[in-house]
């Protein structure tokens, strides 16, 4: 069953990519939250880029939220209680009408200066070390990775010291990749006995192509930022101090002041790349076309080029 069925608003979600339904997930993402870090202090958080501390993001107000994955323990490794806050973030997201009205950006980072090390190695050992447990953990990180991809929002992993397997992974769901010069990215699975689980493999060979894929996950070597930057696999590579003014020049262009505009954009792309043939694509991109057409912001448009025109 696919993951997207064509509607007026374009691309819009039916069942999981993997054939699950909204209450299969829901069981699974409430299974996931009773395992955390000893510690109590793994949490993912989602705020607005004008409530960071950061003075240079604040500068982005309610046009960009920021989704935050902590977990001082393990470089941010995510534990079933963050996968499950992952999904509800995600949540939020897509659903929350004052987010939808503002919002024309997200972006993904993770806290202290290090993006994420994939699973929690301890949590994935005591609770999921199963054939049922990687089964869940897999379908409700391919399905929130999947939704977070699709996202109406530009998206950007902001990765500093490291993405490693999993965070590998979480960081392709993005639009745009920026990548610390000192920090690496580095598929680890096959070190681990394993192969991607959350969908990575797949939007991997999207963004690098099948032989250098092959080739990041078969030797599960690190790839350093200028190589990062060779390949493909992320767009852009900064030093640490300058990544938070690096992002909001770019996510600054993308502020409309109407952000449905910007939704309708990202929706085309998505469709364009996901959606099985070509002809779906081009009927995805007639509908999104027709929701914009004689509304507010087509309107005012046109009426300011033909003012300019008769001056």
């Amino acid at each position: 069953m696919a993951y997207f069925q064509l509607g007026r608003c374009g691309l819009t979600r039916s069942f999981s990519v993997l054939s699950r339904d909204a209450t299969e997930i829901a069981a699974i993402r409430e299974h996931l939250r009773a395992f955390g870090s000893e510690q109590g202090t793994d949490t993912v958080t989602l705020q607005l880029a004008g409530e960071s501390p950061s003075v240079e993001l604040s500068k982005l107000g309610t046009s960009t939220a920021i989704v935050t994955l902590k977990n001082p323990a393990s470089r941010n490794a995510l534990t079933g209680k963050m996968m499950a806050e992952l999904a509800d973030v995600v949540d939020q997201l897509e659903t929350n009408p004052d987010l939808q009205r503002s919002l024309s950006s997200v972006i993904v980072r993770g806290d202290d200066g290090f993006f994420c090390a994939g699973a929690d190695i301890r949590v994935a050992a005591d609770h999921l070390l199963s054939k049922e447990g990687g089964n869940a953990m897999s379908t409700l990180m391919i399905d929130s990775l999947t939704r977070l991809r699709h996202l109406p929002y530009v998206t950007i992993a902001a990765i500093e010291g490291g993405a490693v397997g999993g965070g590998a992974e979480l960081a392709t769901a993005t639009d745009y990749r920026i990548l610390d010069e000192s920090a690496n990215i580095r598929f680890v699975q096959a070190l681990m006995g394993v192969t991607p689980g959350w969908g990575g493999a797949t939007r991997l060979v999207r963004l690098v192509g099948r032989a250098r894929a092959l080739e990041l996950l078969g030797t599960a070597c690190a790839c350093n930022a200028a190589a990062c930057y060779e390949i493909g696999l992320v767009t852009q590579t900064v030093p640490k101090h300058e990544m938070d003014r690096w992002i909001v020049t770019k996510l600054e262009a993308f502020v409309h002041a109407h952000p449905a505009v910007l939704h309708a954009a990202k929706r085309v792309v998505a469709g364009c790349e996901d959606l099985p043939t070509f002809e779906e694509a081009i009927a995805n991109e007639h509908e999104i076309f027709l929701t914009l057409w004689d509304g507010e912001a087509n309107r005012a448009a046109l009426a300011a080029a033909k003012n300019k025109k008769k001056r």
